[in-house]
């Protein structure tokens, strides 16, 4: 009996598969399965497909479709196209899409292993002449060199699929390893027998080859090539959009932004800059990385641009990369794929020399990204659960620290908007232990705003109200820069992320739990009448005043300013806010006056 988890559930497939052992649907059942596998595929539903595809192939060795079902299913698996982890200097996303780690089942058949079985099996079959390519990549997500010889398979097998595609990944190959020469050999090789259409990054990248090779007329050609395609690049912008914004977002701009200095730079002889780095694990290289580079205006945040595809580089057996780029400024990034994600979970990322102004003649700072261990928390213990009141943090001491800051936040669960987490600096100290004793949760004044209105979690203040708490500890030097964490890196899944904090149940108010629910009119109406018999009450003072402060809900469509919410009303806020300083003055309430008495027009 097999089982696929989905959701902390399970769908069991013992019931089909006693039904395949009666009379005539027995010897119909393969393609029983088969017409399954493919509706489900068909409706998105990739954990049922993968259940029937995988019954076939197990049950039915010999049916007819049993290749197909190898293939769809491999498909389905997580791979370099479904999933990416990036990271940049100044933060990180993950895009998944498609079946995650955690939704295979034990023991199931990974992508290599089905692609295997049809070269082995059926290798005149038509998923024959496609798996050289899928394979390839499959391997180069593990940094393995068979990858190279299958795409050059892929490359010049005439019945292939994504020969062009594998042509990008090779040439990605060749210049991460220096081999210049036969990086172009393939570009050319793309356009002159496969007539590929080039695309702009692509154009771009030849355009920097010969650049690299001393072709400075071949390079000016490529880059102006590219940068009359992105002329013709067809863009829309939002009604009422500004010049500036328009600037900011245009595709258009941003290419020429990315070419402009490149065409400069072929003025002028030998002014392109060599850089190079290395991605490590735990002090052990981390092979077939994708690295990618995008501009940074005048040295600030980086362009952010889709990276569906290779990146600039892929790092070696040594865990290194290395290139030349045309002077200016840059970010540097890097993307790891579902495997490389889960050898790095749990670790934490350093950055270094991620953002940089290159020059001619001026040797950069070396590119390093160093997963390293995580700072190790001792307190609180995992089976900790939070009733109220200060909690005591301690951890062991880390290596090249001199002191350690301490976050403090809460995870909310929102059934239609899924899990929210937020958190804040509480204090910086020299030692190895702290005390979080906070009234509430998050800052006053921090307001998120999702489609159906404020964030309850940004209006609910006290943590004894919320679903979980974290804590976090960053080991800093001397610099104040960030040498590790404790949480570590998360993808998801079923890991524990260290500090986070059960809170014993029970312990909401009932306007904070109709918050929770999103009746925001009931909440308010119910914390008027509290105050109405009990004026004093602080925490329903408090609620009141951060509700009037950040609004609740949009009065009008598409409305995202909550300025144009509904109970916002600053002047009611800084009423509630100076009756709590009557109350029970502070430097708390002190601040959130101020946040107030800032917002109020002048």
């Amino acid at each position: 009996m097999r089982k696929i988890r989905v959701k902390n559930k399970h769908l069991v497939l013992a019931v089909l598969f006693a039904v395949l052992t009666m009379g005539a649907i027995q010897h119909y059942g393969g393609d029983y399965l088969w017409n399954q596998a493919e509706t489900a595929r068909s409706a998105g539903d990739h954990v049922k497909a993968l259940a029937y595809y995988d019954a076939l192939i197990e049950r039915y060795p010999q049916h007819s479709r049993r290749p197909d079902a190898l293939y769809w299913s491999a498909e389905l698996l997580p791979s370099f196209e479904n999933f990416a982890a990036t990271f940049f200097p100044d933060g990180s996303r993950v895009v998944h899409k498609g079946l995650s780690k955690q939704d295979l089942p034990e023991g199931s058949l990974t992508r290599i292993q089905r692609y295997l079985m049809i070269l082995e099996e059926y290798p005149t079959h038509w998923t024959a002449h496609h798996v050289h390519f899928q394979l390839a990549d499959a391997y180069h997500t593990l940094g393995d060199p068979r990858a190279e010889e299958l795409y050059l398979k892929t490359l010049h097998n005439e019945m292939a699929s994504r020969r062009v595609d594998a042509g990008l990944r090779l040439m990605q190959i060749y210049e991460s390893q220096g081999h210049l020469e036969e990086a172009l050999k393939i570009i050319r090789y793309c356009q002159n027998e496969l007539s590929a259409t080039m695309s702009i990054d692509t154009q771009i990248k030849l355009g920097d080859i010969l650049a690299a090779l001393g072709d400075p007329a071949g390079a000016m050609e490529a880059y102006q090539e590219a940068l009359l395609k992105a002329s013709e690049i067809k863009e829309t912008f939002p009604p009422g959009a500004t010049e500036e914004e328009r600037a900011l977002f245009s595709v258009k701009a941003e290419y020429a932004r990315r070419i402009e200095p490149r065409l400069e730079s072929l003025e002028q002889p030998d002014s392109s800059v060599y850089v190079q780095g290395q991605v490590s694990l735990l002090g052990s290289p981390l092979a077939g990385v994708n690295v990618y580079v995008r501009p940074a205006a005048d040295g600030s945040k980086g362009f952010s641009m889709a990276l569906e595809g290779p990146g600039q580089w892929v790092t070696d057996q040594s865990g290194r990369f290395a290139g030349h780029l045309a002077p200016g400024s840059y970010e540097f990034g890097i993307s790891l794929n579902f495997h490389q994600a889960e050898l790095v979970e749990g670790t934490h990322l350093q950055i270094v020399g991620g953002r940089q102004e290159l020059r001619p003649g001026v040797d950069p700072e070396e590119i390093i990204f160093r997963f390293v261990d995580t700072v190790e928390l001792k307190a609180p213990t995992s089976d900790f659960v939070y009733a109220g009141g200060p909690i005591e943090i301690a951890w062991e001491p880390y290596p090249g620290a001199e002191k350690y800051q301490v976050w403090f936040g809460a995870v909310s669960i929102d059934e239609s908007t899924g899990t929210r987490h937020a958190s804040f600096p509480v204090g910086v100290t020299s030692a190895t232990e702290f005390t979080v004793a906070v009234r509430h949760v998050l800052p006053f004044g921090s307001v998120g705003v999702d489609p159906l209105g404020v964030e309850p979690g940004c209006l609910v203040l006290r943590p004894e109200a919320f679903d979980r708490l974290r804590v976090r500890v960053d080991a800093l030097d001397g610099a104040d820069q960030v040498l590790s964490s404790s949480t570590g890196l998360n993808f998801g899944g079923d890991r524990e992320v260290p500090g986070e904090i059960k809170v014993q149940e029970g312990l909401r108010t009932k306007a904070e739990e109709l918050l929770f629910q999103r009746k925001y009119d009931q909440a308010v109406e119910l914390l008027e009448d509290t105050l109405e018999e009990n004026p004093e009450d602080i925490d329903a003072l408090w609620l009141l005043a951060r509700i009037h402060q950040a609004g609740t809900y949009s009065l009008e469509e598409n409305s995202w300013d909550h300025r144009d919410f509904a109970h916002y009303d600053l002047e009611k806020s800084l009423a509630l806010l100076e009756r709590i300083q009557e109350l029970q003055p502070g430097p708390e309430v002190e601040e959130a006056l101020r946040t107030v008495r800032s917002l109020l027009p002048r």
